[in-house]
């Protein structure tokens, strides 16, 4: 029991400092992490949609149904989108929200612009 709580305490520990540290990365250059997490969104996507197009052609029997082949190729088409123009993501998050205007704000206020 003793085990379990030192384990429990140490992955709380861990995902606090992680969570600080991803924090001070992402106030400090906003637009870089969140190019970077739009491109590792659109690799997780592509690599998905192959993966669900090759078993639709493959006729692997555990992952196909009727709608595989479509739903395979349109993750693989936003993958391949958010890989080539991450901007695209980005610009739905940043601009098209109501908290753009605090964000820019706040970008001023710590010259993170």
């Amino acid at each position: 029991m003793k085990t379990l709580k030192s384990k429990y305490s140490l992955n709380i520990i861990l995902a606090f400092t992680l969570s600080i540290i991803i924090g001070i990365i992402l106030i400090a250059n906003p637009m870089d992490i969140s190019t970077f997490i739009c491109r590792i969104i659109g690799f997780a996507l592509l690599v998905a949609g192959l993966f669900i197009t090759g078993s639709y052609f493959l006729n692997i029997k555990d992952n196909v149904s009727g709608s595989s082949l479509i739903v395979g190729l349109v993750e693989t088409a936003f993958g391949v989108l958010f890989l080539l123009k991450p901007e695209i993501l980005i610009q739905f998050f940043y601009g098209n929200h109501r908290f753009y205007p605090a964000y820019t704000w706040f970008c001023d206020l710590t010259w993170l612009n």
